[in-house]
């Protein structure tokens, strides 16, 4: 046969729905582009991109490339959007490639930023009042010798109030902190201004912070703090009598060298590394001090007598090598 017959056969037989083809486009770009899990996105889009000849514009800034509008959806200040697609326009083109237009309107949430030196300050003051609460609020109100049952128990309650609200606050100030970047499923991303401006131009460009174990460093503080509050509230768990009376207040947690003091170093511990842990990633290596002194307790007061305690007999030799130099003396 011709091939000008072959031609128009083709082309009467084989009519392509350029439209729909260009809906379905748009619909596979989108539910592409709309995957929460950043790494699956960036592979789905970059085989939509040519690595030269593809072109993207936001907000008046244009880019080439397909690394250079990867890089520029991963600097977007938000990851979720609401799109009302008004209009699709799709045109063949002779080589028989599909040319796709789609108007309509970008909606993300409104965010209202505060000015930046008062959010610093603000950050600034939940974290001075969480060591204020710490330290100023565990106070003794008497003298050791002088307090009753009653007066422990308030001050062990004092205790752990203070302690539970300085850990609440330190994890909340760190968990929404970190939350542009460590919990992506919680919303729309940069919902804090100061942590925004510090995740862009601090932790980019900044190469020597390591944010790969943060969250790991974090459940475990936060594993730490708890059990140690619910160790002091078991500590401290008082006894009454029928009429209402404290008859035994527990465990003074104010008393040195008690287990309640270790538990509180604990706290303190964490909530410091938290706080610091917003600017300096490898403070979470002073977490190692807790198991250190663990060991170092276990080491002086029971693995060391055991293993280097003298037999009965030397000493009892030397007992009576004492008593002889005595009675020689003598």
């Amino acid at each position: 046969l011709p091939k000008a017959f072959i031609s128009l056969y083709l082309t009467m037989n084989f009519n392509v729905d350029f439209e729909a083809i260009g809906n379905a486009f748009v619909q596979h770009y989108y539910r592409t582009f709309d995957n929460p899990d950043p790494n699956a996105r960036t592979a789905g889009l970059s085989d939509l991109y040519d690595p030269l000849n593809s072109y993207m514009t936001f907000e008046g800034v244009q880019v080439k490339g397909r690394q250079a509008i990867l890089e520029k959806f991963a600097s977007l200040p938000f990851r979720s959007i609401k799109r009302a697609i008004t209009k699709t326009d799709c045109q063949p083109f002779p080589d028989g490639s599909v040319i796709i237009a789609v108007m309509g309107q970008l909606q993300v949430v409104k965010i209202i930023y505060e000015p930046f030196f008062y959010r610093f300050y603000w950050r600034l003051v939940i974290s001075y009042l969480s060591f204020v609460v710490m330290f100023a609020m565990n106070t003794k109100l008497g003298k050791t010798a002088t307090r009753g049952q009653k007066q422990i128990h308030e001050e062990n309650m004092t205790v752990l109030r203070s302690y539970s609200l300085a850990s609440g606050i330190i994890i909340v100030k760190f968990f929404y902190f970190f939350s542009p970047f460590l919990h992506q499923h919680f919303g729309n991303g940069c919902v804090d201004l100061l942590a925004f401006f510090w995740y862009k131009f601090y932790i980019i460009e900044n190469a020597e912070f390591d944010y790969s174990y943060i969250e790991f460093a974090f459940a475990i503080c936060v594993i730490l703090q708890i059990a140690s509050l619910l160790t002091m509230r078991s500590m401290a768990k008082c006894v009454r009598n029928e009429k209402g009376q404290i008859t035994d207040a527990g465990l003074d947690l104010n008393q040195n060298d008690s287990f309640g003091e270790y538990c509180k170093d604990i706290i303190i511990i964490c909530c410091f590394t938290l706080l610091v842990g917003c600017f300096w990633s490898k403070i979470f290596w002073l977490l190692l001090i807790i198991p250190a002194f663990i060991f170092y307790k276990l080491w002086t007061t029971i693995l060391a007598p055991w293993f280097f305690v003298q037999p009965v007999e030397e000493d009892d030799s030397k007992k009576l090598k004492k008593k002889e130099k005595k009675l020689r003396r003598m």
